[in-house]
């Protein structure tokens, strides 16, 4: 068969199996299966060139078979936006091809290592940040596996699959060492994540009611809230609050919620547009009274552009402890959570919006995120959505209450607070997005010196009068 369509056949089926692994469909094997698919017809492209077009393909099909919803957001743009995911993928191509031949173990760490600098360069550019789809999410199924999280974090485990993906590539050469080596691993950190899900958690029981509504009608919200929750979380934008009534709108909140016994989390954002744009949570006694507030830290592309980000999130001081809060799209990074859970947070409160207009696909997959996060970082997550869903997690990233698309109404469960000590990855994660930035930086730099050296040998090629001289 001719080899350019055996390649491009490779990558096509590629993007399609990455599509596979993430809701609705959630088939976690694909997370590996499709990056060696991509790896073996990489292998066999002939230039740098090629593979970064191979990778192309790969990614706009993942992309635009992942996220056909973006077109109910965006219209005709959404193209250009599974174009721009696409990009990450060409540079690993491109970047991969160039240290092909320099030892098998290395080609195979240098595959996990760059797509994971690929996706936390996507996670951080400035304008555009987005983490969707980042392939450690697809592990959030795959409940053993998925503790590795609390170790190695999102991007440990989207290096993870990668490598995993180039050992089965090289396996198909007949180099099959690297892929039993890593299926031992494999077993391993199954084996390990196996005993920590046996292990309950343990804490103070914390009653939570997770309130869903989109009317952006706070009586309505207010007349759903339980009265007898310790924590009661609204989703995101529910409270429009008007230019220099902050403190009176407060007020009128406290009264509409009086008769509580617990802490109370709003999701709130002003509404004068000769103000300047806020986006915040509100974190309330029993009493009305403000006992924190914390600031969106991640404005969403295109949809916040008046927002200005929040770059230190910390705790909020309440009667159950620390309170850690997240809203909506800050949740989708690794970040905010590590801090504040570093910073003393006992429990995560995400108020989150999601339009119903976005449909289900879209929800499934914001929802799948969540998890990660709580495994990451060893804390409970209490998220309320506008639409769904609304879900309680536990700090194995089980879902013990949830509240689905498009329904109304409370999800409540049981929050277990302890005091317990931080995650690995809460204490070291840190490093892990400057460790791959440098990595893929350094790539880069390589891939540049490379070309320079080859161009230069190209125009000013040895003379071959000195070997004549010679013989």
């Amino acid at each position: 068969m001719n080899p350019d369509i055996v390649r491009w056949s490779y990558a096509a089926a590629s993007g399609a199996l990455l599509a596979l692994a993430f809701p609705p469909y959630s088939v976690w094997p694909a997370a590996v299966l499709a990056p060696a698919l991509l790896l073996r017809a990489m292998r066999r492209a002939e230039t740098p060139q090629q593979a970064g077009d191979l990778g192309a393909l790969a990614g706009f099909l993942f992309a635009a078979l992942s996220m056909p919803w973006l077109r109910f957001v965006f219209g005709p743009f959404a193209a250009g936006l599974w174009a721009f995911f696409a990009l990450g993928p060409a540079l690993f191509g491109v970047l991969l091809k160039r240290l092909q031949g320099r030892g098998d173990w290395l080609w195979v760490a240098a595959a996990g290592v760059l797509w994971a600098g690929m996706e936390a360069a996507r996670a951080h550019l400035p304008g555009l940040a987005c983490p969707w789809l980042s392939l450690g999410y697809a592990f959030a199924p795959a409940g053993p596996l998925l503790q590795a999280a609390s170790v190695i974090g999102l991007y440990g485990l989207s290096a993870a699959a990668v490598a995993g993906g180039a050992a089965l590539a090289l396996a198909a050469e007949g180099k099959r060492i690297p892929a039993g080596a890593l299926a031992i691993v494999a077993g391993l950190a199954w084996g390990l994540g196996e005993r920590r899900l046996e292990l309950k958690p343990q804490g103070r029981p914390v009653s939570v009611a997770l309130v869903q509504d989109e009317s952006y009608d706070v009586e309505r919200l207010a007349a759903m809230t339980p009265r007898d929750a310790e924590l009661v979380v609204w989703p995101e934008y529910q409270a429009g609050v008007p230019g220099g009534m902050v403190d009176r709108y407060r007020e009128h909140l406290a009264g509409l919620t009086s008769g509580r016994k617990g802490v109370l989390v709003v999701g709130a954002a002003t509404v004068d547009e000769q103000a300047p744009f806020e986006n915040f949570a509100w974190v309330l006694g029993s009493d009305g009274a403000l006992l924190g507030r914390h600031d969106k830290q991640h404005p969403i592309p295109f949809m916040e552009g008046r927002l200005k980000g929040h770059s230190d999130p910390r705790p909020v001081a309440t009667p159950l402890g620390p309170v850690g809060v997240q809203i909506c799209y800050d949740l989708d990074f690794e970040d905010g959570s590590r801090r504040l859970a570093s910073r003393g947070a006992r429990i995560l409160a995400v108020p989150n919006l999601d339009p119903a207009s976005w449909g289900p696909l879209q929800h499934s997959q914001h929802s799948g995120m969540a998890p990660l996060r709580a495994v990451e970082t060893g804390l409970w997550v209490a998220k309320a959505a506008s639409s769904g869903d609304s879900m309680l997690i536990d700090p194995r990233g089980r879902v013990t209450a949830r509240l689905g698309f498009a329904g109304r109404g409370v999800a409540r469960g049981t929050a277990l607070l302890s005091d317990g000590g931080l995650t690995p990855y809460v204490a070291w994660g840190w490093l892990v997005v400057p460790l791959s930035l440098l990595a893929l930086a350094a790539a880069v730099a390589d891939a540049l010196f490379g070309a320079l050296r080859e161009r230069a040998f190209l125009v000013y090629p040895p003379s071959p009068l000195g070997v004549e001289a010679e013989s």
